[in-house]
């Protein structure tokens, strides 16, 4: 129950931080982006825009399973769909850095660094209920 508060918890920050500063655009003057202005408004390679939208969607669907873990006792028929795009979120992840790691500034490797983490105490999380 407290790897899935910390869990909780760490997945509100990365949606909030969402909603903060985390891309640039360097030209004649530096524009800054945050989450959602940078998939639609950045002049970013269109791959490196569909990998930031599909694992901004990952944290969501991630978000909403740690809160119905927390309401649900039947909570395990989706745990294998929830692993499944936890994994897949934190890839794109790892592209998202590959791609547009130049873009990013610091909120943007904050969101990153939480995703790793939040991943990593799901597998503590379901190694400590074996």
């Amino acid at each position: 129950m407290f790897l899935r508060l910390i869990r909780l918890g760490l997945q509100l920050l990365m949606s909030g931080i969402l909603f903060l500063p985390i891309m640039h655009q360097k030209d004649d003057e530096t524009i800054l982006f945050n989450g959602f202005e940078a998939m639609i408004k950045g002049d970013y390679l269109i791959i490196g825009n569909i990998v930031m939208a599909l694992a901004m969607l990952g944290m969501i669907i991630h978000l909403v399973g740690i809160i119905y873990e927390l309401i649900s006792k039947q909570h395990q028929k989706l745990e294998g769909m929830i692993n499944i795009v936890v994994n897949i979120t934190l890839i794109l992840g790892v592209i998202w850095v590959t791609f547009l790691g130049t873009f990013l500034e610091l909120f943007g490797y904050l969101v990153l660094s939480l995703l790793i983490a939040s991943t990593y105490l799901r597998y503590l999380q379901q190694k400590h209920e074996e």
